[in-house]
């Protein structure tokens, strides 16, 4: 079966920034532990990656990613801002590369962990995929998202006690379904889980939002989409 997945990404798309993604957070978003992401928030790089990616343009976006990381070398935002902006350029294992250097600058960067883990499964490693998946759950357990990649992943990978699992977690999450939603699901049952990105790491990822608002209550899940990349958290709280 075919499964789709979702990546993590820093862009701004647009719209308002949807609280599960837990992007941009307070100052100090708790998925990023002990990483001081405000050493980036002023920088006038950081703001031409903002502005670049706002933009679409992704050359311009990996150029000013890459000045962050040779400025803020142990930053594991600034290294994920370069995966993204990588992968979006086109450019994979460039992308795989910024995505290992950000959880090894950051072992508790969350949504590194998670386009890592997108990362691995783009290349066929489906184990790598739901280790990395395994990683970023620990610091985010309720990260709808993850788990979804995580079931398409397990799904994929024909391990039914991980699919189970995450199908259970999901189904916690959400909630029980509106009445109206209690007929017969649209899909057959058997039919391949989706990968989603997480929500994106600028303010406001209006493709990831939508993909999530519409995933299914039914066990079936939509494709799997990337997390946009972790921005650095602004001097004042915002709302994610």
């Amino acid at each position: 079966m075919r499964v789709a997945r979702f990546r993590v990404a820093p862009l701004l798309w647009g719209g308002a920034l949807m609280a599960s993604a837990c992007l941009i957070g307070c100052s100090l978003p708790r998925d990023q532990g002990p990483a001081d992401d405000r050493q980036i928030s002023g920088d006038a790089a950081w703001k031409r990656f903002q502005r670049a990616a706002d933009a679409g343009d992704f050359a311009a976006a990996r150029a000013a990613a890459s000045e962050l990381t040779r400025r803020f070398p142990k930053n594991g935002s600034a290294w994920n801002s370069l995966g993204w902006a990588s992968e979006r350029a086109g450019l994979e294992e460039d992308a795989r590369r910024a995505y290992q250097r950000a959880v090894e600058a950051n072992p508790r960067h969350a949504k590194a962990w998670a386009n890592l883990g997108l990362s691995f499964g783009k290349r066929g490693d489906l184990r790598g995929e739901i280790a990395c998946y395994r990683r970023s759950l620990k610091l985010r357990p309720h990260h709808a998202a993850t788990w979804q990649n995580l079931a398409a992943a397990a799904q994929q990978a024909g391990r039914k006690s991980d699919l189970q699992e995450a199908v259970r977690h999901l189904a916690r999450l959400r909630g029980p379904p509106p009445r109206k939603s209690l007929a017969p699901p649209e899909h057959e049952p058997s039919a391949p889980l989706i990968r989603f990105p997480e929500a994106a790491a600028s303010p406001n990822p209006a493709p990831a939002k939508e993909a999530i608002s519409q995933e299914p209550a039914s066990p079936v899940l939509p494709p799997k989409l990337s997390e946009n990349a972790a921005s650095p958290a602004p001097a004042t709280p915002s709302a994610p």
